[in-house]
């Protein structure tokens, strides 16, 4: 008979897909508005095709998601648990940050280079979306256990 054991650093993917849902509305809300040009998936999907695709963004969010959920989780390993909501806003803004360097700025796609209103609604895109991870990782993964 086989034991299914808890598998934690899958759990951590998962909830770092669901806290990019928030991100992505958000971004979508700012272009709207007209703050910025591209959604957060959007922009993921950048990585592939010069012009971004919202289903191919989706997809390729979900992977982006996933690789930052498996950072998030063993990053208090390195760097401890305190103060983890604000490191995991940090994080993901970080790598939302180097997501536009490299394949916006270093690749010259110049539809991810955006002005001011537009870098800051991918800000703070990626800081909803690492508040949200990191309490749910926190929550979940890191909460204590009931004794």
């Amino acid at each position: 008979m086989v034991e299914v054991k808890f598998d934690k650093p899958l759990i951590a993917m998962f909830l770092s897909i669901i806290g990019a849902i928030p991100a992505g509305i958000f971004s979508e809300i700012m272009i709207y508005f007209r703050f910025t040009t591209i959604s957060a998936p959007k922009a993921t999907s950048m990585m592939f095709i010069r012009e971004g695709s919202l289903a191919l963004g989706v997809l390729s969010h979900i992977g982006y998601s996933a690789i930052l959920g498996l950072f998030l989780y063993y990053t208090p390993k390195f760097v401890g648990i305190d103060h983890y909501l604000i490191k995991a806003v940090f994080i993901s803004m970080f790598a939302e940050a180097i997501l536009f360097i490299v394949f916006g700025t270093f690749m010259r796609n110049e539809y991810m280079i955006q002005n001011a209103s537009g870098n800051y609604s991918q800000a703070s895109a990626a800081a909803i979306a690492g508040l949200v991870r990191g309490y749910l990782i926190k929550r979940y993964l890191f909460g204590k256990p009931n004794s």
